[in-house]
């Protein structure tokens, strides 16, 4: 019990060291960056030193160090201290090394690279559900998904990250992605997994550190992040839509940024009847379509399904046109063990896949996105680029290489 207690608890007790170490974004990726990590009780005030990045071992001499907020969690893995702590008034474009800890016990330095605060250039990794089997059959795909992408600028998961609201599995989480989150900033919007009775699971909020300009109540659940010419809206599918839907109609109009991809957990375009999402369909895609959304990510299904553009007709959303110069694009993606089988709409879907994982490299360069569906052994599955003019119309042209799709 003493064991338990002081964090010695199972196979990912917390310890003195600092563990669980994250990168996210509160405020602006260009001059900001947030830092979450745990160590177990006793250990004090939590700090965060950062310097610019030198070329020699001397960092600790020119840092600048901030206390960090602290929050008490109690698991099977043992009483621990999460630690928050938001550094602000960086430079964009300059890459910084920090630490996290304190006298007694201080982590390795890591580094992370502030966003532009222009135009540029960049990529990122999205992984659909992971859910199951993390430690011992997804680490690979986020690993061979960071060996293709080292340089990314964040990694955004759809949901279902765990499949229960258990430390150990949040512990393997962890263990998977190693040190990738301490150098690469977190992204990530909800699934039903991560409710345990109604409520969003206790480890989300110590977690995570997302920006708080959702609506009331669904802070670090909804937000929107803009990264060099990309605004990136988490929407929780979950939950009430009606509270969403008004903050969303706002950030949607009031959007000056180029691109604009939405995400969320359960698919509008279901791969299974009987797991149709009518409700968010019929509020979500008169926005999305009214405002030019270009790209919306989704998980829940457990299998592969892509459409080109597509554009209701006549507003009525199931009477739907596929096209390559107008409406938006939709994904379902996973990443996870669990698969399930593809009934999807062939009218609209044009890429499908069963029984395999996948993750998804988007590059964006000034009026160009480029996207790719890449196996768990790195081989391109699916691939489109979608070019926008001055005038926001669009041309989608499709790169599928020449292989059978997975049924």
């Amino acid at each position: 019990m003493l064991k338990m207690l002081y964090g010695y608890g199972g196979q990912y007790g917390v310890g003195a060291v600092p563990d669980r170490i994250l990168l996210s974004w509160v405020n602006d990726p260009s001059t900001s960056m947030a830092v979450t990590w745990r160590c177990r009780i006793g250990a004090g005030d939590g700090k965060v030193q950062f310097a610019k990045s030198s070329k020699g071992p001397d960092l600790k001499n020119s840092t600048y160090e901030i206390i960090a907020e602290k929050q008490l969690l109690t698991s099977i893995s043992g009483l621990a201290y999460y630690y928050s702590a938001n550094i602000n008034g960086l430079e964009p474009e300059t890459t910084y090394a920090y630490r996290v800890g304190n006298e007694h016990q201080w982590s390795e330095w890591n580094y992370f690279i502030t966003a532009s605060n222009e135009k540029k250039p960049f990529s990122f990794i999205f992984m659909g559900d992971i859910q199951n089997d993390i430690r011992s059959i997804w680490s690979r795909v986020v690993r061979k998904a960071y060996s293709d992408e080292p340089n990314a600028a964040f990694i955004l998961y759809l949901g279902d990250i765990v499949s229960r609201c258990k430390d150990a599995k949040w512990g393997e989480w962890f263990y998977a992605t190693g040190f990738i989150h301490k150098m690469i900033p977190c992204v990530a919007t909800p699934g039903n997994h991560e409710y345990d009775k109604g409520k969003i699971c206790k480890h989300w909020p110590k977690i995570f550190e997302f920006p708080k300009n959702g609506p009331k109540g669904f802070e670090d659940l909804t937000y929107y992040i803009d990264y060099q010419s990309v605004r990136i809206i988490s929407l929780d599918s979950n939950a009430k839509l009606e509270p969403q839907t008004i903050w969303l109609r706002n950030v949607l109009k009031e959007n000056d940024n180029q691109w604009t991809i939405i995400a969320f957990h359960h698919p509008v375009y279901f791969v299974s009847k009987s797991r149709d999402r009518r409700k968010s369909r019929n509020t979500w895609i008169p926005l999305f379509e009214e405002f030019g959304v270009d790209l919306v990510l989704q998980g829940h299904d457990h299998a592969y399904i892509r459409t080109n553009l597509v554009k209701s007709r006549n507003n009525k959303f199931n009477d739907l046109k596929s096209n390559m110069d107008e409406g938006t694009i939709y994904v379902v993606s996973v990443s996870g063990s669990k698969m399930y089988p593809t009934v999807a709409n062939n009218a609209i879907m044009h890429r499908t896949a069963a029984n395999t994982q996948l993750y998804q490299i988007i590059s964006v360069d000034n009026n160009t996105l480029h996207f790719e569906a890449k196996t768990a052994d790195g081989e391109i599955y699916d691939a489109f680029t979608l070019t926008k003019q001055s005038n926001g119309k669009k041309n989608l042209t499709n790169e599928i290489p020449d292989i059978p799709e997975r049924k």
